[in-house]
């Protein structure tokens, strides 16, 4: 576990790691990806209950690509529009769901 005092951060909002927490967070999360559990997925050898077992990576894959499927989906049906934008160094989204309303969210 990386704990918040093991970082700091700039005035300009950056976060300075050293290579040693660098180090720790990787192997943390190599470990978190190489767990393998039940899930719902399209190829492979199935169980009994019809689930396969997958690794957290390839969970998270198929997750990313689900997302981004639904994105060019809104897209060009009209529904989303995304902008993004930089303000002092802080990137933000500004989103447009529908005509009437609209949003700002920080991303990094």
């Amino acid at each position: 576990m990386i704990r918040k005092n093991e970082y700091a951060w700039t005035r300009e909002g950056k976060v300075v790691l050293d290579s040693g927490l660098i180090r720790r967070f990787l192997e943390l999360l190599e470990r978190i990806f190489q767990v393998e559990r039940p899930y719902k997925f399209k190829h492979g050898v199935k169980r009994r209950d019809g689930l396969s077992m997958c690794q957290e990576i390839t969970i998270a894959k198929i997750s990313v690509q689900e997302l981004a499927d639904f994105i060019v989906l809104l897209r060009k049906q009209g529904l989303l529009f995304c902008q993004i934008m930089a303000h002092n160094g802080v990137h933000y989204a500004k989103s447009r769901h529908t005509a009437s309303s609209s949003s700002t969210s920080k991303l990094w």
